[in-house]
């Protein structure tokens, strides 16, 4: 179970990500990229501490690039250039939680409104793109 400290760093995260959101549907306002970016990495922090969270981004030497794009996006982002930062900012996160994503997909898979949107058309493809390329991945 989670205690209080995790808690509030999930809320956080869900935090940073819907203003993420709503950062990217105001066609990239730089202030609520950067809110939403910090309130994640707050999150994070809170969530997993802070010797996990540092050695999830920098002490595993296949994470390092994917730090490191997600890092330099943060700082385009904080800096005003949005256009530039977010993809690459995108693409560090991808990188960064890929291992994760199957996870995540089984879970929303067992709530009712998450199976639905799964099973749309678009959704559903990329979904299924996404669990064959980690399964393409184990040795056999």
């Amino acid at each position: 179970m989670l205690d209080d400290n995790q808690k509030i760093g999930v809320a956080f995260c869900c935090l940073g990500l819907c203003l993420g959101g709503v950062g990217i549907f105001l066609l990239l306002d730089r202030a609520l990229l950067t809110l939403g970016n910090v309130a994640f990495l707050f999150g994070l922090v809170l969530l997993l501490g802070i010797r996990k969270t540092l050695a999830f981004f920098f002490l595993r030497p296949e994470k390092r690039r994917a730090s490191l794009t997600f890092i330099i996006g943060v700082f385009l982002i904080a800096f005003g250039y949005s256009l530039f930062g977010l993809p690459l900012q995108l693409y560090g996160l991808f990188q960064l939680f890929s291992s994760f994503l199957p996870q995540v997909l089984s879970a929303v898979r067992l709530s009712p409104l998450g199976s639905w949107i799964l099973q749309l058309p678009g959704i559903k493809q990329c979904t299924k793109w996404l669990l064959d390329r980690d399964k393409s991945n184990l040795p056999y």
